[in-house]
C-alpha cells in the first residue's frame, strides 16, 4: 500500500513539475514536497487504523470464547501479533490460551497443575524460565535422599542478551497435553527492532514479565502441593530402622512412574537413576 501511494505521488509530482515548468516552476517543488509528505502521513494513518481493526477483531473473538466457556478471566492479554490471547482465572486456578485468532480460533483451558514450563524469550534467546519438570524430578529424589532439603521450588534461571535492539518478545508455555504441548504468546512483534530504551519495548517487556511471573506462581503452588505428598526420610532415625536398598528401590519406582506419566524424559530418568546407584 505504501509503495503504491509513493509511486502515485511521484507520478503526480512529475506531472506538476512538467506543467509548472511551462507556467511557473517555482510552485512545482513545494507542491511535490507537500504531496509526498501527505502521502506518507496518510499511509501511516491507514496502517494504524488497520492495526486497530485487527486488535479489535481479535479481542472481540477472544471475549466471545471467554463468555461461551464461562471463563471468568480476572486478567487477560491479547498478543501483539493478534494471533493469540491469554486469560487467567485466579479463583478457579485455570488459564485459558486462545490461538489462531486471525483465522479460526482454537482454545485450551488449562488447570494450574498441568502447567509445566514458562519461558520468556527475546529474539530467540531465553531470558528467564520456570520449569516444573526439573522440580518434580528433584523432589522425587531429593525429597527422599535429603529429607526435603534437595527440593527445588519455583527456581528461575536467567541470561542476558548483548543486543540493545529487540524485534520480538514471546512467552512460551509448555503444558501437560500430548496433542498441544506448547503455546506462544507474543508481546512485541516489530519489523524494525525497538531499542531497549524505548517505551514500547519497556511496556512489552513489563507485560511479558508479569505473565511469566503469574505462571511461575501457579507452578510453584503445584510443586508445593506435590512435595507435600512425598514421604520424607527421618535422617535422625537409628540406622537399623532404615533399609538403604529398599529406599533406593522406592525412589526408582517413583522415577519410573514420573517417566511413565510423561512428567520427566527418558534422559532425565537415566540421570536421576545414575545418581541413585552411585
Amino acid at each position: 500500500m505504501c509503495f503504491v501511494l509513493i509511486f502515485a505521488v511521484i507520478v503526480l509530482f512529475l506531472l506538476l513539475s512538467f506543467f509548472a515548468g511551462i507556467t511557473d516552476s517555482f510552485w512545482a517543488y513545494p507542491v511535490g514536497f507537500v504531496a509526498i509528505v501527505g502521502a506518507l502521513y496518510g499511509d501511516k494513518l491507514i496502517r494504524q487504523k488497520r492495526e486497530e481493526n485487527k486488535q479489535e477483531q481479535s479481542s472481540s473473538r477472544a471475549e466471545d470464547i471467554f463468555a461461551r466457556q464461562n471463563f471468568k478471566a480476572s486478567q487477560k492479554y491479547y498478543s501483539a501479533d493478534h494471533h493469540a490471547a491469554i486469560g487467567v482465572d485466579m479463583q478457579a486456578k485455570k488459564i485459558c490460551i486462545i490461538t489462531k485468532l486471525s483465522t479460526i480460533p482454537m482454545y485450551n483451558i488449562i488447570d494450574y497443575k498441568d502447567l509445566m514450563r514458562a519461558e520468556l524469550v527475546e529474539d530467540g534467546v531465553t531470558i528467564t524460565q520456570t520449569s516444573r519438570v526439573e522440580q518434580i524430578a528433584g523432589m522425587a529424589v531429593g525429597g527422599l535422599l535429603l529429607g526435603g532439603a534437595g527440593a527445588i521450588v519455583g527456581g528461575l534461571s536467567a541470561e542476558s542478551t548483548s543486543s540493545n535492539r529487540v524485534k520480538k518478545i514471546e512467552l512460551k508455555i509448555t503444558v501437560n497435553d500430548v496433542q498441544y504441548p506448547i503455546y506462544t504468546v507474543c508481546f512485541l512483534d516489530e519489523i524494525t527492532p525497538e531499542t531497549k530504551a524505548s517505551q514500547k519495548y519497556k511496556d512489552a517487556r513489563a507485560q511479558a514479565e508479569h505473565w511469566n511471573a503469574l505462571i511461575a506462581v501457579f507452578i510453584k503452588r503445584a510443586d508445593q502441593e506435590a512435595m507435600a505428598t512425598i514421604p520424607v526420610v527421618d535422617e535422625t532415625a537409628p540406622t537399623e530402622e532404615r533399609s538403604p536398598s529398599s529406599s533406593i528401590a522406592d525412589e526408582l519406582r517413583k522415577l519410573s512412574e514420573l517417566k511413565k506419566d510423561g512428567i520427566i524424559t527418558q534422559e532425565e530418568f537415566e540421570q536421576q537413576k545414575k545418581k541413585l546407584l552411585e
